[in-house]
């Protein structure tokens, strides 16, 4: 349930051989300080056994938050910056921590995109001509180049710019010139019109640049001439000049290939990658393609310098590529992205881009045809790729459908083991100390670690991050996620209370809640829910959810906990609070352990029991919880201790003397049902 989830956390749902190893190994921490004799039967069996439920990847990352911790505390302050890389580099092996999170929502329509798609393809190669460089140093050489890198109407304007110059420029010259005109009869006759002499300057200088002849206007002086010839000279150079540019731009190859505007990540069978996609509009094969990616990110060395370090990432490549490729990228350990997330790609004084080259043989050219993209952090998504733009047609026939080529759909972000590391971002340490009043419900919640770096109990995992773990801050929490009531939460590390603790409850436990607007912080679970029942209208719905008669409204007849802590104590020699456990359930305490076991062990069978017969509703129709069909308050107050009796039992920490799940199967879904919300996952 969502409730579940939101007091939880991620990654805490029951499930058939599935372990809490955070609530086993807290409360293994505290009977292995009050009963030592009970670690080597008792307590290292379970957390092995509950340990064994983990996969590899969820137990490799025990400790890695405590490794990026330290790494990332080493690299800021400058100490030891090369033993924080490599406890950096030991975490970034046991978890893959590239966060993928992003959105596409833009659909264009077939032929506009197509449109488009052409427009990018016929421009792929052109860029701007560099003013620091290349025009600082003009040349004939340079103005050829332009043409054979520009598009046509560059060619077609300065053609015009090249005749409109020496044109001009010398008709003002023949200006003073006594020029005859071979058709001044018939325009007169026929049009009454007699040309000033701008005009015949203007028909003399074309003629003469154009053609390379007269034309219908002739000098009649050798300064006449003179200009003539100088007109026919200047006229070769440039035709013969254009004619070869214009020449060899229809014969230089060039390449229909476009590249997708965005780069999408995500992961594929349990890795991450990277992939962009291109295409050859023509469709034609290309052969012994070369494709190379570069990542260029800011990089700084020991002696501070800073510069754009180049780095390639390793691509497959194709034989040959006819319509559209794929590019993909493995992002293991091997690969420069290994270490980075999601957000460090968008910190904005990041310095971070990737740029492809795509070059092979075009068999119509016979040349080497080229193209490259480049891309900026805003084109990155997340937990997108690439749709398929094969489609097949009523009769078979098999074609690339063009207007999919940007088309994305949603991908697996990553791994369920990554998950419970990557998003949830556990603390190491305790919260710092509350404000004096908040606009917000607060509550101090205790937190337990799945590893204290102990060696006898803990091998040698190093100390893992904090997971929340008091079963009765856990009710409370539920209570106000399944409510939909926010609150603040503070964080207690049960293992090493903060001071701060003894200001919010003298008697340091958990848990402790603070109302909006107030400066008074309340202790005791039942007084804390009942003073939420009074105040918050959103927990006086949640509470008319009131259980069936047959249910009845009983919590201390279901819980199952207490007996659960009792059934690994009886086996520890006597001591206090093995008294007061056997006492309060009603067993003697100085019988002998065989007994007193076997006592125990009907009690807990009679707590699930009751449970059974609630969950079935007496034999009728199965409840899905105690309240009906959502969880009421009974519930929210009842299944945290229910779920570390379950794992208590089933890790062998306590002896039940069956399987939970035989002994209780309705009570064992109802546990798996009630995992699955958000609200247990945010808890």
């Amino acid at each position: 349930r969502d409730s579940w989830t939101k007091a939880f956390g991620p990654g805490r749902e029951v499930g058939t051989g599935v372990l809490d190893v955070v609530s086993i190994r807290t409360v293994s921490n505290k009977y292995a300080k009050m009963c030592p004799e009970l670690i080597d039967p008792i307590i290292i069996p379970a957390l092995a056994k509950s340990r064994a439920t983990l996969s590899p990847a969820s137990l490799n990352s025990v400790g890695a938050q405590a490794m990026k911790s330290v790494a990332l505390k080493a690299l800021k302050s400058g100490v030891a910056r090369q033993e924080g890389e490599n406890i950096w580099q030991r975490a970034a092996k046991n978890v893959s921590n590239v966060n993928f999170v992003s959105d596409f929502s833009r659909e264009l329509q077939r032929k506009a995109y197509l449109k488009d798609l052409f427009k990018r393809a016929e421009g792929v190669s052109s860029r701007p001509a560099s003013k620091a460089s290349r025009m600082m140093r003009f040349t004939p050489s340079t103005l050829y180049f332009l043409i054979l890198e520009k598009d046509w109407w560059f060619c077609i304007l300065l053609a015009a710019l090249v005749y409109s110059i020496p044109i001009g420029v010398l008709s003002l010259i023949c200006l003073a010139l006594e020029l005859e005109n071979d058709t001044a009869e018939a325009e007169l006759s026929l049009h009454d019109y007699i040309p000033p002499q701008i005009i015949l300057s203007f028909r003399f200088c074309s003629a003469n640049i154009i053609s390379m002849g007269y034309g219908t206007v002739l000098p009649t002086s050798n300064w006449g001439y003179f200009i003539a010839t100088i007109s026919q000279l200047l006229g070769i150079l440039t035709n013969v000049f254009l004619f070869a540019a214009v020449l060899a731009k229809f014969q230089s190859p060039r390449a229909d290939i476009v590249f997708s505007k965005q780069v999408c990540f995500f992961t594929r069978d349990g890795v991450r990658h990277l992939c962009l996609r291109v295409c050859n509009l023509r469709c034609h094969t290309l052969y012994n393609p070369s494709i190379t990616l570069y990542l260029l990110t800011d990089h700084e060395t020991a002696e501070g310098e800073t510069f754009v370090k180049i780095e390639e990432l390793a691509l497959q490549m194709p034989g040959s590529i006819s319509g559209v490729y794929n590019i993909t990228h493995r992002i293991d350990e091997a690969s420069p992205l290994f270490k980075f997330n999601e957000e460090h790609f968008l910190k904005k004084d990041t310095v971070m881009a990737l740029q492809c080259i795509f070059s092979a043989l075009d068999p119509v050219y016979q040349a080497e045809v080229c193209s490259k993209a480049s891309y900026g952090k805003s084109q990155l998504l997340f937990g997108k790729r690439f749709a398929d733009m094969m489609k097949v047609s009523k009769t078979g026939k098999a074609s690339i459908d063009f207007s999919s080529f940007e088309e994305l759909i949603d991908a697996p972000l990553y791994t369920a083991d990554e998950a419970n590391f990557i998003l949830n971002d556990d603390p190491m340490y305790s919260s710092p100390a509350p404000s004096k009043v908040s606009h917000k419900i607060c509550l101090v919640t205790g937190y337990g670690r799945s590893s204290f770096g102990d060696t006898r109990l803990d091998g040698d995992l190093p100390m893992s991050e904090l997971r929340s773990e008091c079963a009765f801050t856990l009710s409370v929490a539920m209570i106000l996620c399944e409510a939909g009531e926010e609150y603040i939460e503070y964080v207690v590390d049960m293992g090493d209370k903060p001071e701060w603790h003894k200001d919010v409850n003298p008697k340091l436990e958990t848990p402790a809640c603070r109302l909006a607007g107030s400066e008074e912080w309340l202790g005791g679970t039942d007084h804390i829910i009942d003073t939420l029942i009074e105040t918050s209208s959103k927990v006086g719905s949640l509470n008319k959810l009131a259980p069936p008669a047959d249910v009845g409204n009983d919590k201390d007849s279901y819980e199952a906990h207490m007996v659960a802590f009792a059934l690994c104590l009886v086996h520890s020699s006597p001591n206090n609070i093995r008294s007061f456990l056997l006492n309060k359930l009603g067993v003697d305490p100085d019988v002998d352990m065989s007994r007193s076991k076997a006592a125990l062990q009907a009690k807990a069978l009679e707590i699930l029991g009751r449970w059974e017969t609630a969950l079935g509703a007496g034999g009728g129709v199965q409840r899905p919880f105690l309240c009906g069909d959502r969880p009421g308050l009974l519930d929210c107050r009842l299944v945290t201790k229910l779920n570390i009796a379950y794992h208590l039992f089933e890790s062998g920490l306590s002896d039940l003397g069956a399987p939970f799940a035989e002994v209780a199967p309705l009570t064992f879904s109802y546990l798996d049902r009630f995992s699955r919300r958000d609200s247990w996952t945010k808890a």
